[in-house]
């Protein structure tokens, strides 16, 4: 299984981003595979960087942290790699977060904003139960 997941700094993407870790960390084992999209990693770190010193951003500065240190690969679909934009063509991708899920015979399973991570979460549960058990 793969799981394409298009985050940034958005309510969105720092609401869910554990969910998604949590998602990953159960299944890895398993088989699933997530890969980050991004604009800019960058752009990122250096609000992380600049926030590091106020208390008031202590939460959002913990989740950017945690963004910072995702376990799977992270591709840019903007900066330095154009060619990484053909990505968010080809499943139309057309903001945060946003999930493409893809199942082990390359079938599309799921494909839209928040919804579609949950569509995956549930498919992994109906396949293999909770990875914690």
């Amino acid at each position: 299984y793969l799981l394409f997941y298009h985050w940034g700094l958005c309510p969105g993407s720092i609401y869910i981003d554990k969910f998604v870790c949590e998602l990953y960390d159960l299944y890895r084992e398993k088989g699933l595979e997530v890969v980050g999209l991004t604009e800019s990693i960058a752009t990122i770190r250096e609000l992380y960087e600049q926030n590091l010193d106020n208390l008031h951003g202590a939460d959002l500065n913990a989740t950017l942290g945690n963004m910072l240190k995702h376990k799977w690969k992270e591709v840019e679909l903007e900066t330095e790699y154009p060619e990484n934009k053909k990505m968010s063509e080809t499943y139309r991708i057309s903001g945060w977060p946003f999930f493409v899920f893809i199942g082990p015979d390359g079938t599309l399973l799921a494909r839209n904003f928040t919804e579609a991570f949950y569509e995956a979460k549930q498919i992994l549960e109906e396949e293999f139960g909770n990875a914690k058990e």
